[in-house]
């Protein structure tokens, strides 16, 4: 559930989907801790990355943007950075 803007250091409550941006982002399932990759295939089970929804406020979507980081996890990053690594 979409609480607040995905932004650590923004206080901003989500309220109304008209406010901000929404990034749907897949979460490897293996490295979210969810679920043991060896024992799904093992069961037959298939492994399926999570899809996952985060908002950044007016504010915060004008400046960053949200990635996933390996080990890391979700981050908000500055766009000017975002641009220069990709």
């Amino acid at each position: 559930m979409l609480a607040k803007c995905a932004n650590p250091d923004c206080p901003k409550a989500f309220l109304y989907l008209r406010e901000g941006k929404l990034f749907h982002l897949r979460i490897p399932v293996q490295e979210s801790g969810q679920s043991d990759q060896a024992a799904d295939i093992a069961s037959g089970s298939a492994v399926r990355d999570r899809m996952e929804l985060f908002w950044l406020c007016d504010y915060c979507s004008e400046r960053m943007t949200v990635v996933w980081k390996s080990g890391q996890g979700i981050t908000a990053m500055p766009l000017k950075r975002f641009k220069a690594a990709s």
